[in-house]
């Protein structure tokens, strides 16, 4: 997500959780952004269960 602009982190015990770290304003087109990238980067992730 780096490479796409966005700062977040992983937490938690087994690392399952995101934090995002937007910036002190975020609006709509900020959100369309972040879903947009996101999604990306999920499409390009295979999961192992």
């Amino acid at each position: 997500m780096k490479d796409e602009g966005i700062l977040l982190s992983k937490l938690g015990i087994n690392y399952n959780t995101l934090k995002i770290r937007p910036p002190m304003t975020f609006t709509k087109a900020n959100v369309d952004y972040l879903i947009e990238k996101l999604d990306k980067v999920l499409d390009k992730t295979q999961l192992n269960d």
